[in-house]
């Protein structure tokens, strides 16, 4: 198991919360979701760090508390806020309280991210350090990565 894909997969989805009385597609998020694909930087990633991935959204005034586990263990902790709105996709801001990316602490980093709920299908991406991405693409060399996420119903 890789830890820094298991962390970026709980920032895609920490990235798709925030801002839950302001957003549509962000308010749309609380509640379970399971990983159902994941690619960075134009690839696939590996079976063995998209599998068995839960996200857990849960509103806090205006912020979303996200909790990613891969099964039964925590991986990532983080506040979601929402920055912009838009029909096409919201823009949000994630702040990790726990996790990591290839080996390193992201306690207390902010990334950018968008996001987009249709149904019962959420779809996550973030880019870089700079800016928030335009569209849920992750082409070759371009450090965006998207996640999309089905709901889990009880």
């Amino acid at each position: 198991m890789r830890k820094s894909v298991l962390t970026l997969f709980a920032a895609g989805v920490v990235l798709a919360i925030g801002g839950v009385a302001a957003a549509d597609h962000l308010a749309k998020c609380p509640g379970t979701w399971k990983l159902v694909s994941a690619e960075r930087d134009g690839k696939a990633l590996p079976r063995e760090d998209t599998e068995n991935i839960t996200l857990t959204c849960k509103a806090d005034g205006e912020t979303l508390k996200l909790v990613v586990k891969k099964g039964d263990k925590v991986v990532t902790e983080a506040t979601a806020k929402l920055v912009r709105k838009g029909d096409k996709h919201d823009q949000f801001n994630v702040t990790y309280i726990k996790g990591f990316n290839q080996k390193k602490s992201l306690e207390g980093k902010t990334l950018h991210g968008i996001i987009h709920i249709e149904g019962d299908t959420m779809k996550v991406c973030w880019g870089a350090d700079e800016g928030y991405p335009k569209d849920f693409t992750a082409a070759k060399d371009s450090g965006c990565t998207v996640r999309t996420y089905q709901r889990v119903k009880n």
